[in-house]
Order: structure tokens, then sequence, then C-alpha cells
């Protein structure tokens, strides 16, 4: 991991790492920050390689391991939404909800992703604006 990188974090599986002055690409798996938080919120900035087929911009947290964790994404291709999902083992993963976008995600095209955690709430924003209304947004609790 890049040493500018805060946090104690690890790989799990075939994980690639690829640092540059201005970012992090993370392939083939994924990097998992070791603290555990409880209410937090978590935003990046990503985009999918411009020769990509679709947009697949996938995070996590509430971390346990490998089959048990949260995840969202914003799918595009065929979706073209904001997906939210909790993975578990013995066949109990659960589809927790999506939202439909009004745009067509693009490769090359960076987004701004927001995960708000608080106690069993979740909200997700792709490129919330600065008044915080959402361009696409996904809640559950």
């Amino acid at each position: 991991m890049p040493a500018n990188l805060p946090g104690n974090w690890s790989l799990v599986g075939g994980t690639n790492i690829e640092a540059t002055p201005n970012s992090v690409v993370i392939t083939g798996s994924m990097a998992v920050e070791q603290h555990a938080w409880a209410d937090g919120e978590i935003s990046f900035r990503a985009r999918a390689p411009l020769d990509a087929g679709q947009v697949q911009i996938w995070g996590g947290f509430h971390y346990r391991d490998r089959d048990s964790r949260y995840v969202f994404a914003l799918r595009g291709g065929q979706n073209n939404d904001v997906y939210l999902a909790r993975y578990a083992p013995d066949g109990k993963a659960e589809f927790l909800g999506f939202s439909p976008l009004d745009f067509h995600p693009v490769p090359g095209t960076w987004y701004d992703l927001r995960i708000v955690v608080l106690g069993h709430r979740y909200l997700i924003f792709v490129n919330a604006d600065q008044r915080g209304g959402p361009e696409g947004a996904l809640g559950h609790r």
C-alpha cells in the first residue's frame, strides 16, 4: 500500500495495487482497513478505465471476512444503478436494494461516491451536489 495512505490496510485474495502520485488502482480483489468503525462515512473519487466495457465501481463496509460484508456499487452497462447487498456465508446473502440512475455511467468519467453508515441505516450518494442533493442515491434501513 502507498506510504501516504493512512490506516492499517491488508490485501485480500489476488489483489494488485498500483500507486501513482495522485491515485491508487486496486484490481483483482480488495484492500481492507483493519480498524473497526461504528457510525461513519467513506468518500472517494473513482472511475472505470477508459477502455473498460462498462462502469463497475464497488466498495464495502462492515467487513468481517471475504464472505461476511456489505457491498455497494455504481453499475453501468445494462444496469445503470446504485446497488446495495449484504454478503453472508451459508446462503444467507441478502439483496438490500438498488436505485436507478437518471444517467448512464461512462468509463473514463470520474464519479464522487459517498457511503454514510448510521447504525443499521446506510445511505449511498453518487455525485451529490453542494447542497447535498444527490444525482443518484440509495438509502436502506
